[in-house]
């Protein structure tokens, strides 16, 4: 069994099926605007389609959804906020030590640790590479 992405006109990925490769062979590539690509859960092609994503065919990869408004595709296709790259989130055990998010209407990455009982936050500081301490 395969992975195979359905694209609309606009190469947006509009359903992910498993299906034997024969199934797709059989039917045609591009019909109403619609085709179909396999993809991977091993990085081939970039990322594993999704829907909403859109496929690249020039470079032969999907693109992720962008995430907020305010970020741009890079060149490397990854998007990235307009402060910067996201931060690092350190792991503890299986899990990651903070609940990190970026906060898009004041252009900022927030967080807390999950063993702080006050959850205090912290807000992202791209001057310095550094969190500091912030009462929202």
């Amino acid at each position: 069994m395969s992975f195979f992405a359905e694209l609309n006109s606009e190469n947006k990925v509009i359903n992910v099926i498993v299906c034997d490769p024969s199934l797709i062979d059989s039917t045609p590539h591009s019909e109403n605007g619609v085709s179909w690509i396999q993809t991977y859960k091993d990085g081939t092609r970039g990322v594993y389609a999704g829907i909403g994503m859109t496929y690249n065919s020039s470079k032969d990869k999907f693109i992720e959804i962008q995430p907020y408004p305010s970020w741009t595709l890079q060149s490397d296709d990854t998007w990235q906020s307009p402060i910067g790259p996201t931060p690092d989130n350190p792991i503890v055990g299986d899990s990651p030590e903070f609940s990190q998010w970026w906060d898009e209407d004041n252009q900022r990455f927030l967080r807390y640790r999950h063993a702080d009982p006050s959850k205090q936050n912290y807000e992202w500081d791209p001057n310095t590479s550094t969190w500091n301490e912030v009462d929202l």
